[in-house]
C-alpha cells in the first residue's frame, strides 16, 4: 500500500496574480493611512479636547484597562479586562462586572454610588454604562469582520509579518500584549507555541523532519515527502499568505495516515495549533476557525 500527496495548482496565472497584488497593495496603503491618521467613524481626530474632569476621547476613564472599540448597529464592542473581545447590546450590572473581571473595587473607585452621608456604598451601574457607551460612540463605527484577527500569522500594512500566539503578538521582533495593533485587534485566546529562538537545532530541524517523513511509504518516494514538508511550512503562515495551499493524503487502511496526521499536529504545535474536524461543510469550518488563521485537518472526508 502507498500514500500520495495530491497538491493543487501552485501558481496562479501571471495576469491574475499581478491584478491581485495591485489590489492588495492599494488596500494595504489605505489601511496604513487609516492607522496613522487615527480617524474613526464620522468624526475626525481633530475634535475638541475633553473637558476638565472628563476622560480622554474614546476612554471609559483615564488609564482604564477595558478598551472601547466602537459601535456596530445596536452593539458596542470592547476589549475586556482579560483582553478578550466583547459585544454588548445591554450594559446591565452583571455584564459590566464581567467585562471588568469581577473587580468591583475598580468600578467603585471610578463610578461611586454614595449615601447622603457621602460614604461610598457601591458602584453606580448607570454611570458606568453611560461612560462605556460614550467611549464606544467616540470611537465610531467598528466592524469586527474587518478589524478582528485571531491566532495565527497575518501581515501589517507594509507586508511585514505579525504572529498572534494567543497570549502575545509578535511584530517586527517585539512581543506585544494582545490588543490593538496598527488598526486591527488581536484578542486574547488560548496560547499556541511561540517560535523558537535561532540556533543550530532549529536550523537543522527541517532536514530531520524530512528524513522522518521519508519513512512513510510514499507513491512518489522523496517527492511526496518534500511536498508535505513544504505544506507544513506554509501552514504556519496561514493568513499571511494570499492563498492557502492544501494537500490531500490518500492511502489504504494501515498505511499510517492517522499516525502521520498526529506527527503533523505535533510539529505544528500540538493541541490547538492544528484544528481537526470530520465535517467539511462551510458552516462547520467557519464555526471552528472563527477569526483564527490556523491550519485545518479534515479526516475521513
Amino acid at each position: 500500500p502507498t500514500l500520495r500527496v495530491l497538491a493543487s495548482e501552485l501558481d496562479a496565472p501571471e495576469p491574475a496574480r499581478q491584478q491581485l497584488s495591485a489590489k492588495a497593495a492599494e488596500f494595504a496603503e489605505g489601511e496604513a493611512r487609516k492607522a496613522k491618521g487615527g480617524a474613526r467613524g464620522g468624526r475626525t481626530s481633530g475634535s475638541a479636547p475633553p473637558r476638565k474632569g472628563q476622560p480622554a476621547r474614546g476612554e471609559i476613564y483615564d488609564g482604564c484597562p477595558v478598551k472601547a472599540l466602537g459601535v456596530h448597529g445596536k452593539v458596542s464592542w470592547y476589549i475586556d479586562w482579560l483582553g478578550q473581545i466583547r459585544d454588548v447590546s445591554k450594559h446591565d450590572r452583571d455584564t459590566i462586572l464581567h467585562i471588568f473581571g469581577g473587580r468591583e473595587e475598580e468600578l467603585r473607585r471610578h463610578f461611586k454610588r454614595q449615601a447622603k452621608s457621602g460614604d461610598v456604598i457601591g458602584w453606580d451601574q448607570s454611570k458606568a454604562a453611560a461612560a462605556m457607551q460614550r467611549a464606544a460612540a467616540d470611537q465610531g463605527i467598528w466592524n469586527p469582520l474587518q478589524r478582528l484577527r485571531g491566532r495565527g500569522a497575518w501581515t501589517d500594512g507594509d507586508g511585514g509579518l505579525i504572529l498572534h500566539c494567543g497570549d502575545a503578538v509578535l511584530h517586527r521582533g517585539v512581543w506585544h500584549d494582545p490588543g490593538e495593533l496598527e488598526g486591527f485587534v488581536y484578542p486574547s485566546a488560548p496560547r499556541i507555541p511561540r517560535p523558537l529562538p535561532p540556533g543550530p537545532e532549529v536550523e537543522s530541524a527541517p532536514d530531520a523532519l524530512l528524513e522522518l517523513l521519508d519513512t512513510w511509504s510514499w507513491q512518489r518516494r522523496h517527492v511526496d515527502a518534500f511536498l508535505l514538508l513544504g505544506w507544513i511550512g506554509c501552514a504556519l503562515f496561514g493568513g499571511a499568505l494570499p492563498w492557502r495551499p492544501l494537500v490531500w493524503i490518500t492511502g489504504d487502511a494501515g498505511t499510517g495516515k492517522s499516525t502521520l496526521q498526529g506527527l503533523i499536529g505535533n510539529v505544528l504545535g500540538g493541541e490547538g495549533a492544528l484544528l481537526q474536524s470530520s465535517d467539511a461543510t462551510p458552516a462547520s469550518l467557519w464555526q471552528m476557525l472563527g477569526t483564527d488563521a490556523l491550519p485545518v485537518a479534515l479526516d475521513e472526508v
